[in-house]
């Protein structure tokens, strides 16, 4: 059997930790961060137990301490250094059905998915049986509410996705549409006298809904600041720009008119144009984390984000202390931040919006002004000192 462990803080940028039975049906799930989690068990092939003229049945999958929805699951509290014990499960067999259905359109690099609905990929997904003509057979469905979703696997985002209802037979005749891709086209506008003699920055489109580490679209722009992000699926993106010269910053993004600097844009077509204002005038921050006895604290993560709640790489940055307990940060767009020292957090975490957020109101406000250069002193914080949601 295989067990899974996940934070209760169910988002895109989920992390699933595995483990397995022994013979003896015992099993260990090691080496947690302290906080909330949910226990899920779930058989590791898709044998069938039963089927005597009706419904297939097999054993299904359960959540702590024994339900198939992580609606009705009980959250576990792990605090640091703790083991608990007796945390059993008592696996049953089910009913289970088919849910197909075929795709029209194109697209390339498309990977269907199916799982409960209230649980998310990567958990508990049901096998595919799949072909080549468009058609899909996802099988392994107990009664209950699923998602079927495409994603673009490249860039793990969400092209798609559907609700479907299993009651007590197998859904047929399901139809995906595939949306159609369209290219991006604008321009970058950098400080004058830097045209032609520097190499213009990269555009990027970031699905928003997509999780943190994912790949974006990109793009480099020509020498006269003129880009095209080609094959986008229709979705929400936020614009970011990187490789910038020093002491620049991002200071406009304006998509048809509109200014969107940091905050997501829903595009469908290749029909809108972007607009985007690199400036001079960038901020630094310098700064250095010492533990109460004065000691300098090496390898510590430190994330600057920003107060005005921008979602491109601008309003959350991180970094790492160096041996001597300093860090720095440049080309710091002007505006309001709170800075955090977290100590036994890894960077993927920190990209996580939803754990910065439990993080406000406990770091350095901090105003970077135009051409300004900052000097902090940050304090450590732990897992502990993050409150779960």
């Amino acid at each position: 059997r295989d067990l899974h462990s996940f934070p209760t803080r169910r988002s895109s940028d989920l992390t699933v930790q595995t483990a397995w039975t022994n013979d003896a049906g015992e099993y260990r799930v090691i080496e947690l961060s302290p906080g909330h989690y949910y226990l899920c068990a779930a058989v590791s092939s898709p044998e069938f137990v039963e089927k005597q003229g009706g419904p297939v049945k097999r054993i299904t999958w359960s959540f702590y301490p024994g339900s198939r929805t992580l609606e009705s699951a009980a959250a576990l509290d792990v605090q640091s250094g703790q083991e608990l014990r007796g945390m059993n499960f008592e696996l049953h067999a089910e009913p289970v059905f088919h849910i197909r259905g075929r795709l029209v359109g194109k697209g390339a690099q498309i990977m269907m998915l199916t799982y409960p609905h209230d649980v998310g990929a990567g958990v508990v997904d049901l096998d595919e049986e799949g072909k080549g003509d468009g058609s899909f057979n996802f099988d392994g469905a107990p009664a209950g509410s699923y998602d079927v979703e495409l994603q673009n696997d490249e860039n793990r985002q969400t092209i798609t996705k559907m609700n479907v209802q299993v009651k007590k037979s197998d859904v047929n005749g399901l139809v995906i549409s595939i949306p159609n891709r369209f290219d991006l086209r604008g321009a970058v506008r950098i400080p004058d006298g830097e045209v032609g003699k520097v190499s213009p920055p990269n555009i990027f489109a970031r699905d928003v809904a997509s999780p943190a580490m994912s790949q974006p679209y990109e793009a480099e722009a020509g020498l006269d600041g003129s880009f095209t992000i080609e094959q986008l699926w229709p979705g929400k993106y936020v614009i970011e720009v990187e490789a910038m010269n020093p002491g620049e910053y991002v200071k406009s993004v304006q998509y048809n008119g509109r200014e969107i600097v940091g905050a997501p844009v829903e595009l469908v077509n290749g029909a809108g144009r972007m607009e985007i204002v690199v400036s001079r005038g960038a901020g630094e921050i310098e700064g250095s984390v010492h533990a109460p006895e004065g000691i300098a604290v090496a390898a510590v993560n430190i994330a600057l984000v920003s107060e005005t709640g921008r979602l491109d790489r601008a309003g959350l940055r991180l970094t790492n202390t160096d041996q001597n307990g300093g860090f720095s940060f440049k080309n710091v767009a002007p505006g309001l931040y709170n800075a955090f020292a977290v100590a036994g957090v890894d960077s993927e975490t920190l990209e996580n919006r939803d754990f910065i957020a439990k993080l406000q109101g406990n770091g350095l406000e901090v105003e970077v002004p135009e051409n300004g250069k900052l000097q902090i002193q940050l304090p450590v914080m732990g897992v502990a000192d993050v409150e779960p949601q």
